[in-house]
């Protein structure tokens, strides 16, 4: 059975619609639950859950009770009407925000640097950065990574980019995908310029606990850059096994099966191949998606080779007298004499790869990768 992810379960039953219709509101003030159905916020959706503009609580996106409610005019938690002009919302939200409340500081800044005037948003939200508000935090920290000299008010800062992501994990668990995922990505930064202490320094303690986008980068620089393909295998799988999304998934199924290959494990690499061929439809990078394509191509080539003569002896084989390994259905033989042989070899014996190959396929399905990809219409016949 796969292990469950933290907070990860089905939402706690909601209260009726009708007990909110008679005045019954939400009292509840755990970051992690829906202020209003009680469901966890991650459980609908990995990152933050969306804010009440009149109150500061929390709800899940879709939350059933927001939608029941839609043509009730008062808020379910507070009872404040939910759609004033935004005259009214702008000036409560001002009240709140002046008032030391840092939910409403982070909307107003958030609102005031979407409408133009950056420099007061961004002080806004350093407020509630100051304050402990997790969304500001992760907003200033995506700001300074993201931003230019001389634009929108901001300019580069990675050292201040990464303090502010880092406190938004300690402040909130809701947003520590969102943030790590940001983190990755200040490591690659670094990489490129060079930076190698300042780019380890981010991977690598994301990588020991276990998450797979860290892995997988430190495992692409080992592979590729060191030529260390028997170092970069075992991160490739751990950052497989551990993959929560279908991006991450296929991502991961694609190295894995490419050091794979280049470790001659071709059994296991026919059997990552149908979950590698996703991460095409998700490239945005046309050069890369063509050398991706090229390799595929190649690899099926050599596994079609497979099936043209013995593993053993070499014989060349048709349907009449091809055998197939039952384990890996990769390897054929000829007999059942040459099969016993290759089996035993000593070195390079196919005994350890199909053991391989077969545990590794029990565990991609007691991780529920295969139900992941399902989950956003990724459906493989494997």
């Amino acid at each position: 059975m796969a292990s469950a992810a933290p907070n990860s379960g089905p939402p706690i039953p909601a209260p009726s619609f009708r007990a909110h219709l008679k005045g019954i509101t939400s009292s509840n003030d755990d970051p992690d639950q829906c202020a209003l159905c009680h469901g966890c916020i991650r459980y609908f959706e990995l990152g933050m859950g969306g804010t009440l503009t009149c109150c500061g609580k929390r709800i899940c996106p879709g939350c059933p009770i927001e939608v029941a409610r839609r043509s009730v005019k008062a808020c379910s938690c507070c009872g404040v009407v939910k759609n004033p002009n935004k005259k009214s919302l702008a000036s409560r939200l001002k009240k709140q925000a002046k008032m030391g409340a840092a939910w409403a500081q982070s909307i107003h800044g958030v609102l005031f640097h979407r409408t133009g005037s950056c420099v007061v948003g961004l002080r806004w939200l350093e407020k509630a950065a100051a304050g402990g508000h997790p969304g500001a935090c992760y907003i200033l920290g995506r700001a300074l990574l993201d931003g230019t000299e001389g634009h929108d008010g901001i300019s580069l800062n990675y050292g201040r980019a990464r303090e502010y992501l880092e406190r938004a994990m300690s402040l909130d668990d809701a947003c520590a995908v969102t943030c790590r995922n940001s983190l990755v990505e200040l490591a690659e930064v670094h990489y490129k310029e060079g930076e190698m202490e300042a780019s380890n320094s981010i991977l690598l303690p994301l990588a020991n606990s276990g998450f797979c986008p860290a892995q997988v980068q430190l495992a692409v620089r080992v592979f590729q850059d060191e030529n260390e393909s028997l170092t970069a295998y075992p991160l490739f799988k751990s950052a497989l096994l551990g993959a929560e999304i279908p991006h991450d998934i296929a991502e991961s199924a694609y190295w894995t099966m490419t050091c794979s290959t280049e470790l001659g494990r071709f059994a296991i690499a026919k059997l990552l191949l149908p979950m590698a061929n996703k991460s095409l439809s998700m490239l945005q990078n046309v050069e890369t998606k063509i050398t991706r394509i090229g390799i595929m191509v190649a690899l099926k080539k050599d596994l079609r080779g497979f099936r043209k003569e013995c593993a053993t002896c070499g014989t060349a084989l048709d349907r009449s007298n091809r055998r197939l390994c039952k384990g890996c259905r990769n390897h054929c033989y000829c007999s059942r004499e040459c099969q016993k042989v290759h089996w035993n070899r000593k070195d390079g014996g196919h005994r350890a790869e199909c053991k391989e190959a077969q545990e590794l396929k029990v565990q991609i399905r007691d991780a529920g990768l295969m139900e992941k990809l399902a989950k956003k219409g990724i459906v493989l016949h494997w």
